[in-house]
């Protein structure tokens, strides 16, 4: 391919996911490979039982170190979060920052989210009505740098308390950099909503690095809500299914699909067109 050719989003996501499947079984790390070449191997047919109308969906890993379902589960999260969001009347974007370290791991991980999980029960966070959180990692070359993006429902956050309370908990400095952001223009669900750490990124990192990252996350949550939120979070789930609901309709109107996996199609004899990506 010229390279002045320019990738399409799809193509790119591809190589992406192939690269990282290729640098971890070439340090024996099947284990972590496996699950993302699952992704997209498998079509199932959905055939409209009113007009007929046939289209294709391939199978998801939803994993979240997957280039394809990586991204996904972000948007997911922010639809879910602008359901909520346009309850709020204060909203403020925080941002908790660390040294960048050479080492990540699972311990790092958890200190990050029990020192969260901390300053929340701190007495200056008793206005602090709800929220979200999003655990992040970057390795730009210069170490590992892992950092919090969460959405407060809060009249004011007092950043020199917070500041002390993060360098606590995190074994940093007393001059911890945090960052508060007024969020009432609405500019700022790209950055509460993100994924542990971009695809793009991730895929140029060495395998070891890779291995590493997987394995510091593996068994923890990376996002999150609490205080009303937490209660509050079925409802945006399902006015989020309800939108789905509309966008999943035949262009005949009808919402009514009769599924049929590329067996079930080849065994009753059923022409389906194929489009394979691999």
């Amino acid at each position: 391919m010229s390279p002045e050719v320019e990738l399409s989003g799809v193509r790119k996501t591809e190589i992406f996911r192939e690269s990282i499947i290729a640098k971890l079984q070439s340090i024996g790390r099947g284990d972590l490979a496996k699950p993302l070449g699952t992704c997209e191997t498998e079509e199932t047919y959905l055939t409209c039982k009113e007009c007929g109308t046939c289209k294709t969906v391939w199978n998801r890993c939803n994993n979240r170190w997957c280039p394809t379902c990586g991204p996904r589960r972000t948007r997911k999260r922010a639809d879910e979060l602008a359901v909520w969001t346009r309850t709020l009347k204060q909203p403020k974007h925080l941002t908790l920052t660390n040294r960048n370290t050479g080492i990540l791991t699972g311990f790092a991980v958890g200190t990050q989210l029990k020192g969260l999980a901390a300053i929340r029960r701190r007495r200056f966070a008793e206005g602090w009505e709800s929220g979200s959180w999003t655990l992040e990692v970057t390795n730009e070359g210069r170490g590992w740098h892992l950092h919090v993006h969460s959405l407060i429902e809060a009249n004011w956050v007092n950043m020199p308390e917070v500041a002390r309370a993060w360098a606590r908990y995190t074994g940093q400095d007393d001059n911890a950099i945090i960052c508060v952001k007024d969020c009432r223009s609405g500019e700022y669900l790209k950055e509460v909503s993100k994924y542990v750490c971009k695809c793009s990124e991730m895929s140029s990192w060495t395998p070891q690095e890779i291995a590493m990252c997987m394995d510091s996350f593996r068994g923890r949550r990376a996002f999150g809500v609490f205080g009303r939120a937490f209660g509050q979070r079925r409802e945006w789930q399902k006015a989020i299914a309800e939108q789905r609901h509309e966008r999943s309709k035949c262009e005949c109107g009808a919402c009514d699909w009769k599924v049929e996996t590329e067996q079930m199609a080849e065994y009753g004899h059923v022409l389906r067109p194929r489009n394979r990506r691999r």
